[in-house]
């Protein structure tokens, strides 16, 4: 009888002759039927065989065989198509391995491939490799089996599938326990990177050594929100929401980190984000800048078609330079610096300004910058924000502010540019100073 190629070993059967070493480094052993004695004593222990007094002959009805595995050989490759084998471990060991994680061991005398018992020809999902030098009796054309012999090994594979779904229940409660400590370590490295980051914020952004204790400093605060997110979203798959969502944070966010801003949160679908300022009015005008062109970067990103050509995306923008207070508002486990004050509701009651223009599908931004950001920006910039207009907030508070409607990319593109020069401007300023 010709060898036959299964999961990868060169198997030969007991009525063949002949002893070699395969290329691969697997030993293919071949027996005569005269040993099939030393079979039977070692797969005795296996639980296939129980209660079944006839062992020889059912190994010689199985055609059994023997493969010697060296450390690291693939008994079975995920994919490929058994040759009705399948195996009891002798001696060794070996690892099942599903989608590259070891997901379990199986040692000396467990059974290996009893699904082709069941499903003849099934594709191998799982693959088999040994961990240690391992023998394997291997056994095939189980169907060729006769009757009373197919009822014993039915029932003795009953027993060992439910021994295996105990184990295996058992190594998912091992696994749930490791979980729940990984993600309990995981909180309390997330901590403290909140811990971390929130500490070299407050000493890059406001220039100190200490710990993130309650100070009051000057920021520009920039709030945003999609325009007519209710309707974009309206009949989508939850699926698809995430995407537009996690689109539209992504595209600002990596504007605003480009141009040396810092987020805060996220809001729903919004933003909120800082500039710190140093005290200076250099300062201040330039990282007033820099948020204007965050802002139009992002209308540049979102106003292009997704990547699963979902349409353009629009966007409502409030920006205000004042003062707020950087402070720590979480609990004692978990950490939220954030800023809070006057200033910081101002720029939040800029972006929610009801403006009916914004309604006009052909606007892609309306970005609005409150008088004290204004009086930072070039005379061409203000042409861009040459409408002035007034709002009353709670309490009666006049907010003055001017607005921009950005109507086509070009346009915003263009302001940019602006911005590029005004910055190159400011750059060779203070170079000039030194």
């Amino acid at each position: 009888m010709r060898p036959t190629y299964g999961h990868g070993c060169l198997i030969e059967w007991a009525n063949t002759s002949r002893k070699s070493v395969h290329a691969c480094g697997c030993k293919r052993i071949t027996f005569e039927m005269d040993n099939i004695t030393r079979f039977a004593g070692k797969v005795a222990a296996s639980k296939l065989f129980k209660d079944i007094d006839d062992i020889p002959g059912l190994l010689r009805s199985l055609n059994a065989g023997e493969v010697v595995l060296p450390l690291g050989k693939q008994l079975v490759t995920p994919g490929t198509k058994p040759s009705k084998v399948f195996w009891i471990i002798a001696e060794g060991s070996v690892a099942i391995w599903l989608d590259g994680y070891e997901v379990a061991t199986r040692a000396a005398p467990d059974l290996l491939g009893e699904s082709e018992f069941f499903f003849p020809g099934h594709v191998a999902v799982c693959g088999i490799v040994a961990i240690e030098a391992t023998t394997c009796i291997t056994f095939r054309h189980a169907e060729l089996l006769a009757s009373h012999h197919r009822v014993q090994l039915l029932r003795n594979l009953g027993a060992v599938a439910v021994d295996k779904l105990i184990r295996a229940d058992a190594t998912l409660v091992r696994w749930g326990k490791k979980i729940s400590q990984l993600q309990q370590s995981i909180d309390k490295s997330q901590n403290a990177w909140y811990r971390e980051r929130s500490t070299e914020a407050y000493e890059n952004g406001l220039r100190t050594v200490t710990a993130v204790t309650p100070r009051t400093d000057r920021f520009v605060i920039w709030f945003s929100d999609l325009i007519g997110y209710s309707i974009v979203v309206r009949g989508l798959d939850p699926e698809k929401v995430q995407n537009l969502v996690c689109r539209a944070l992504n595209d600002q966010q990596d504007a605003i980190n480009e141009n040396e801003g810092h987020i805060d949160k996220f809001l729903g679908d919004g933003v909120m984000a800082f500039w710190p300022i140093a005290n200076s009015q250099e300062d201040r005008c330039r990282q007033s800048h820099l948020a204007l062109k965050a802002a139009l970067e992002s209308v540049v990103r979102l106003a292009h078609p997704g990547p699963d050509g979902a349409s353009k995306l629009r966007i409502r923008l409030g920006l205000h330079c004042g003062e707020a207070l950087f402070v720590n508002l979480g609990s004692r486990d978990r950490m939220q610096v954030t800023l809070i004050g006057q200033d910081v509701n101002k720029a939040a009651r800029l972006e929610q300004y009801k403006d009916e223009d914004a309604d006009d599908a052909s606007i892609l931004a309306s970005i609005r910058v409150s008088s004290e950001l204004a009086d930072c920006l070039t005379a061409e910039l203000l042409e861009a924000f040459s409408e002035e207009r007034m709002m009353t907030a709670k309490y009666n508070e006049q907010i003055s502010f001017r607005i921009c409607l950005v109507r086509t990319i070009e346009q915003a593109k263009a302001l940019t540019g602006e911005i590029d020069a005004q910055l190159a401007r400011m750059s060779f300023k203070y170079i000039y100073d030194l």
